[in-house]
């Protein structure tokens, strides 16, 4: 029983794990197989049956015939008629033989005589007719009576069965042909359908693995019909675009969290870098106040311990002096770098004549560069003009011509050149100085930065070029430079130029 069980759940197992369309056909092949075997033993046997009772009846009516006539023959003496008799037999194909016998038993004559047990005892009066199986013939026995009922004889009536036999065959050959049909017609049938059921189910299963390997939403499967089938896919063609619209709000999303993700990873970046810049700004300014406000501190020290003249007084006033201004200069130039970082720099622009302008700090830096025995030349463009804050402007001209003048030698040239290229107006200072070393251009504009090269030249607080790109870029222009070791140095400005109508003018060159 066990055995049984555990094949029965194998059996279901292996069919829950069969593809759909073969689920559908495997019943139906099954139910037809069982059809085509019922009607193969059934039908044939029912006809044989039904042809056998029907020879059956025509013999017992032929039998009954042939007594009556054969009754009428011995009754009247008549051989002649016995035999006019049994030839009429001939005419009947299904006849295969004919014999009479007295009321003893004793054969009388035969027709066609087949091999037949003798009679074993006479007829009797009640005797019935009967009809049995031969071999391949039906034999019917029937008495023959007289009038009176007296037993006369007995009559053997043989029927072969051979037309039977080819009737059944031709049938049995008919029923296969017609099973087969009906067969091939109901697999072919049955498997269209379940074809048709199961070819929207397949590209629902296409659909879905492409969904899942390769991430596509935007496919949608063909709806043909509105079964089962074809709701199923219509509720798979709106979760598609369900998820192809959540799939595109959640990439949406992504993006826009990479992008914040970005910007803060941008800001923490400059927060940190802030961060790096505020902690050497301080350091840096800690370190260029300590000097002066150590000098001052140290002047006042000696100053107290004794008694002076006036004149060491006046001189040590006079350090003090010098030093608590160039404290103030460092205090402005650290609040005006405070203000450009956060972009409050104070800027009061107008329209600024950048030649004449030039041209002025070019004449105070003559001076400098006289008493440090310096050439200085310079060449304006002229008609240039730019929207700016001019006091700025100057400033930024004036400490970029300081600079080339304190780290030139004597006895060598700076050149301050103004020029309109295009749009833009183009401001250059130039020295043949000391230069500065190529891995420390990246940062000379960085605070409180000074060259290694210019720090046993000049004192300074390395605040100058910071201030200067910071105007610059707040005036929407750009400052670069390009140096070669104890050749020269070139500071180029850029700026935007404006277009004014004016007199046409003679360049100025100094």
């Amino acid at each position: 029983m066990g055995s049984i069980r555990h094949l029965i759940e194998r059996i279901g197992e292996y069919y829950r794990n069969l593809p759909l369309q073969a689920k559908y056909v495997a019943p139906v092949f099954v139910t037809l197989a069982v059809m085509v075997i019922s009607i193969y033993i059934y039908f044939p046997e029912r006809y044989q049956q039904t042809l056998l009772r029907a020879h059956a009846r025509e013999a017992r009516r032929t039998a009954e015939l042939f007594s009556i006539l054969v009754a009428d023959g011995l009754e009247q003496h008549s051989f002649e008629r016995l035999q006019i008799t049994l030839l009429n037999a001939r005419y009947d194909p299904n006849i295969s033989s004919i014999h009479l016998y007295d009321e003893n038993g004793d054969s009388l004559v035969a027709f066609n005589p087949l091999p037949l047990p003798p009679l074993t005892s006479p007829i009797q009066k009640d005797s019935l007719a009967e009809i049995y199986h031969s071999g391949n013939v039906l034999v019917v026995r029937y008495p023959i009576l007289s009038t009176e009922g007296k037993p006369l004889g007995l009559l053997l009536l043989q029927y072969h069965l051979e037309s039977l036999r080819q009737s059944i065959l031709e049938f049995r050959i008919a029923t296969i042909l017609f099973t087969l049909i009906a067969f091939a017609l109901g697999f072919v049938f049955i498997q269209e359908i379940t074809r048709r059921i199961t070819a929207s189910i397949s590209r629902l299963h296409q659909q879905m693995q492409k969904t899942i390997t390769e991430g596509v939403y935007s496919k949608r499967v063909e709806v043909h019909s509105r079964d089962e089938v074809g709701e199923l896919a219509r509720t798979f063609n709106q979760m598609m675009s369900e998820l192809e619209s959540r799939h595109q709000r959640l990439v949406e999303s992504q993006e826009r969290l990479q992008k914040l993700n970005r910007k803060l990873k941008k800001l923490n970046k400059e927060l940190q870098e802030l961060n790096r810049l505020k902690t050497i700004f301080v350091s840096d300014a800690s370190h260029a106040l300590r000097t002066p406000l150590t000098i001052i501190r140290g002047e006042i020290e000696v100053a107290l311990q004794r008694s002076r003249s006036p004149e060491e007084y006046a001189r040590v006033l006079k350090i003090v002096a010098e030093e608590a201004a160039r404290v103030t200069r460092i205090v402005e130039n650290l609040l005006t770098l405070a203000k450009a970082d956060t972009g409050n720099l104070l800027m009061e622009k107008e329209i600024v004549d950048l030649t004449r302008l030039c041209r002025e700090q070019a004449q105070q830096a003559e001076s400098l560069a006289e008493m440090k025995g310096v050439q200085f030349t310079y060449e304006l463009a002229p008609n240039c003009y730019v929207n700016g804050d001019p006091n700025r402007l100057a400033e930024t001209i004036f400490t970029l011509l300081e600079n080339a003048i304190k780290y030139t030698p004597k006895g060598n040239s700076v050149t301050l050149s103004l020029k309109n290229h295009r749009n833009d107006a183009i401001i250059r200072v130039s020295d043949t100085g000391i230069g500065i070393p190529k891995e420390e251009l990246p940062k000379i504009f960085q605070r409180f930065y000074r060259a290694s090269n210019s720090r046993k030249i000049a004192s300074g607080t390395g605040l100058g070029l910071a201030i200067c790109e910071s105007i610059i870029k707040a005036h929407g222009g750009e400052i670069r430079v390009e140096s070669e070791l104890y050749e020269g140095t070139t500071f180029e400005v850029r700026l935007r130029r404006l277009v004014v109508e004016t007199p046409r003018m003679v360049p100025d060159s100094g």
